[in-house]
């Protein structure tokens, strides 16, 4: 699939997708054609498309939540199979490329490897008590959030829908830069929570809940900045269901693909009641 990354001139991708709920349909060209979207502003095609794919997730009113998170399952496992490939048409260049037929290993054969996944044989870890699936591709240098410590995380994503098989929000156009997705992080016996303060998902969801999914990492992977040439940020890669996601996966029950980046800010935490925070935080 070729679809380029979100921005003003975004293309609907042309895959048809077949979702459970009868005959195939495509997705987005069915609803606005091509050039509508290209006269669209880059955050009110994101809004258009999230609506899209809530209308197609939600199928018929016959569907029982059972039938939904069935077909949620279907769709996951489905994308352990042929993980997802997103180029830019203008640069060639692959804005998403996850690679199919993925390892999937236990907890306990995670934990016996050092709470790693073996990147070259694309293992994910699956988390049975939350469903969501996790790759390790770096887990950092710094430190991991301590108990009782409260942090800003800076955060760079991509957020691929599953189920309409195409990227639904990302903070790494060029209009995104400039402020990237913060959350206030803490860490209470084991027991991790987050805020979003400003960034896409804060602004695209109007919800400042940062989704489950993205807190799992937390107890795995280190927060630090890059001091020297041998620093590092950690970078994972999740498979999260809707019981573990943002407020329109969860209404609509379907599954995301996340590309994270986790990076430890220096300014101490805020929130958004903070009348003495700054208006951004930049990178």
């Amino acid at each position: 699939m070729i679809q380029k990354p979100f921005s003003p001139s975004f293309s609907a991708p042309s895959k048809e997708l077949n979702n459970g709920c009868g005959s195939s349909r495509n997705v987005l060209s069915t609803a606005l054609t091509v050039s509508a979207f290209a006269r669209l502003s880059g955050r009110f095609v994101c809004y258009v498309l999230i609506a899209l794919a809530g209308m197609l997730q939600s199928c018929t009113d016959d569907d029982t939540y059972a039938d939904k998170r069935e077909r949620e399952h279907e769709q996951i496992q489905g994308f352990l199979v042929t993980g997802a490939q997103v180029m830019d048409e203008e640069s060639g260049e692959w804005t998403l490329n996850v690679p199919g037929n993925i390892r999937v290993i236990s907890e306990e054969e995670f934990y016996r490897n050092d709470s790693t996944t073996d990147v070259e044989k694309n293992e994910y870890v699956y988390f049975g008590q939350s469903g969501v699936y996790m790759q390790i591709l770096d887990k950092g240098t710094g430190e991991k959030l301590a108990e009782g410590e409260t942090c800003n995380i800076i955060t760079k994503y991509i957020e691929f829908n599953i189920a309409s098989d195409s990227i639904q929000t990302t903070n790494l156009s060029i209009a995104q830069a400039m402020v990237p997705d913060v959350m206030v992080c803490s860490n209470s016996y084991g027991v991790f929570t987050g805020t979003f303060i400003q960034g896409m998902m804060y602004s695209t969801y109007v919800s400042a809940a940062v989704p489950a999914g993205w807190l799992v990492p937390l107890s795995y992977i280190n927060l630090g900045r890059l001091e020297n040439e041998n620093s590092s940020y950690a970078h994972v890669r999740l498979i999260v269901p809707s019981t573990q996601g943002q407020a329109n996966a969860s209404a609509n029950v379907y599954p995301c693909f996340y590309d994270i980046i986790y990076k430890r800010d220096r300014s101490k935490p805020v929130s958004n009641g903070d009348s003495s925070a700054p208006a951004r935080l930049q990178d």
